[in-house]
């Protein structure tokens, strides 16, 4: 139903404003993958805006463990985490590159590690896995270089602070604007 619901409304929004001439409608979606504190594989995706001089954000960000130890009693396992973001900030735009710096606030969920009551045969306390929830507070800073007017390449910084794990990460992210990026 969600899912729908957010292709509808950025479709609008990207044909409603696609064909006007000023700049007071910018636009670029980026998506990339990268690895985060936990040597773990990340991979986001935002569509950032601009309505006059006000820039904001939303993004969605999942982390797998890809890399890096597994053992199969997930001593060593990171579990799944899943991130919706939306944040304000601001831009500075050169003639062959932009950086963006965001804040906001996120929706965090996934799984984790939880220690049961129960002990096993060596007297070990069991580790299950636990869904969880929470919010938190995403910073998202981006690098791009646009060579060509309407698509770049670039690096993206992401840190998400919460209850239950937070974490940063550096993505290789690819770039595609609506060329209305006049500095």
């Amino acid at each position: 139903m969600y899912k729908p619901l957010l292709v509808l409304i950025l479709l609008i929004n990207l044909t409603m404003y696609a064909q006007d001439d000023s700049t007071d409608f910018r636009y670029w979606i980026n998506t990339g993958v990268g690895l985060n504190s936990s040597s773990t594989f990340a991979f986001g995706v935002n569509y950032n805006f601009s309505i006059g001089d006000l820039y904001s954000q939303v993004g969605y960000q999942s982390i797998y463990r890809y890399i890096g130890e597994f053992n199969y009693d997930y001593s060593y396992m990171e579990f799944p985490l899943k991130a919706i973001n939306i944040g304000v900030g601001d831009v500075i735009i050169g003639e062959y590159y932009f950086a963006s710096f965001m804040v906001g606030p996120a929706y965090v969920w996934g799984t984790k590690k939880e220690v049961t009551t129960n002990l096993n045969v060596f007297n070990d306390y069991i580790e299950e896995e636990a869904g969880f929830s929470t919010v938190g507070l995403v910073f998202n800073t981006q690098l791009i270089f646009t060579f060509i007017k309407e698509m770049g390449i670039g690096v993206e910084l992401y840190g998400n602070i919460n209850s239950v794990r937070s974490i940063a990460e550096i993505k290789l992210t690819f770039h595609l604007n609506n060329g209305k990026f006049v500095y």
